[in-house]
């Protein structure tokens, strides 16, 4: 899967650059990213949620410690583990909260994660978000990352701002529904130019080489 995926990647890359030069600049300052495409199910969606708002480094430690508390991260493990349990390895209240609400949601099949392949982008979207506690960029970043859908555009990502300013060099970030616009030239690759935008976040803070 991950060799596809990053296939997948390239290609819808490819396409962007041929579309928009700034894209195609982006590329040759940057480079190609990789793909982060995950396992469907459960632990990819609860990764996303222990993800949100906290910094990469903070949500690996948690993660790492959620993992050690319930052994294998699934509905089952969440709904026999305490708050109290939970919260210890690093969760908020309201992250323990969602996790426990999707994995309920799973347990009484109103959510099947192989079911979701035969549904649209816009009725997964509302299966998730049905979930207290998840919202449009959790089920975006789902949609891109555990399922590989091509064309999801996480609009309320500051990164995908701070990232299409470094590509452009502006001086001023575009709102984010000015830069929902832009991205209507990049259907039906919006995925991959959100990736790129996030590659260049990361790349443009490396410190240059001697």
């Amino acid at each position: 899967m991950i060799a596809t995926a990053q296939s997948e990647l390239e290609r819808g890359v490819r396409f962007l650059a041929k579309r928009d030069p700034l894209i195609q600049s982006a590329v040759k300052a940057y480079g190609v990213p990789k793909s982060r495409r995950q396992a469907p199910g459960f632990s990819t969606l609860a990764r996303i949620v222990v993800d949100q708002q906290i910094s990469t480094k903070a949500a690996a430690a948690i993660w790492q410690r959620l993992k050690t508390t319930v052994d294998s991260v699934n509905g089952p493990a969440l709904l026999s583990t305490s708050d109290a349990d939970l919260r210890s390895a690093g969760l908020s209240a309201s992250k323990v909260k969602t996790l426990k609400a999707l994995a309920m949601a799973i347990e009484e099949r109103e959510i099947n994660f192989r079911g979701l392949n035969r549904k649209s982008d816009e009725e997964i979207k509302a299966l998730l978000t049905a979930v207290w506690g998840i919202g449009n960029w959790t089920a975006e970043i789902y949609l891109m990352f555990g399922m590989g859908r091509p064309d999801v555009w996480p609009a309320g990502d500051l990164a995908l701002r701070t990232g299409w300013q470094a590509i452009t060099t502006a001086e001023i970030r575009l709102a984010a529904e000015d830069l929902a616009l832009v991205a209507e030239q990049w259907r039906p690759h919006r995925s991959a130019a959100a990736i790129l935008l996030w590659h260049a976040v990361a790349a443009s803070r490396k410190p240059a080489q001697p």
